[in-house]
């Protein structure tokens, strides 16, 4: 799953931009605030994948009627991307790649979330119009608002903390 947090600024700080002696300090903390960033979406962002609120904003394939009721009748449970619990489970388990800008202008960075054990969202049934891999990674406009204002706290936390030391 890849993430692109942008900034909610209207200015736009590029490594070019940054006084030469602090672009070490920039890229240090730029990586540093991604990470933050792709744990923050693990913990507040993630769960909401499974719930219905979420399916219905995201625009999730219509499940059929048979489909739901022998998910209700046999795990209790109508969630969406979830049927024994297992992708859900799997969800926990992730590794965060960081990618921080670069020194070419305009290379905003971004954190990679991979979930290795979520491959059971790629199976799909010949005749299922659901990609149950592809809903999991659509994120919401105001998700990215969320990931944009959590990125520009952390990174301005990482500034003011590397400029003190």
């Amino acid at each position: 799953m890849s993430l692109k947090a942008k900034s909610s600024m209207a200015m736009k700080i590029t490594p070019l931009q940054v006084v030469r002696r602090k672009r070490k300090l920039f890229t240090k903390s730029a990586k540093t605030a991604y990470k933050k960033t792709g744990e923050t979406y693990q913990v507040k962002l993630r769960p909401r994948r499974f719930t219905t609120q979420h399916a219905v904003l995201a625009g999730y394939a219509k499940r059929s009627r048979k489909y739901l009721k022998d998910k209700k009748n046999k795990f209790g449970h109508q969630l969406p991307l979830v049927y024994s619990g297992e992708a859900k489970a799997a969800s926990n388990r992730f590794k965060i790649a960081v990618v921080a800008a670069s020194q070419r202008a305009g290379d905003g960075g971004y954190a990679k979330l991979t979930y290795y054990a979520l491959r059971k969202l790629n199976y799909r049934a010949k005749n299922q119009k659901a990609n149950m891999a592809q809903e999991f990674r659509r994120l919401l406009p105001f998700e990215f608002g969320v990931l944009g204002q959590e990125f520009d706290r952390y990174l301005s936390q990482e500034m003011a903390a590397g400029e003190s030391s």
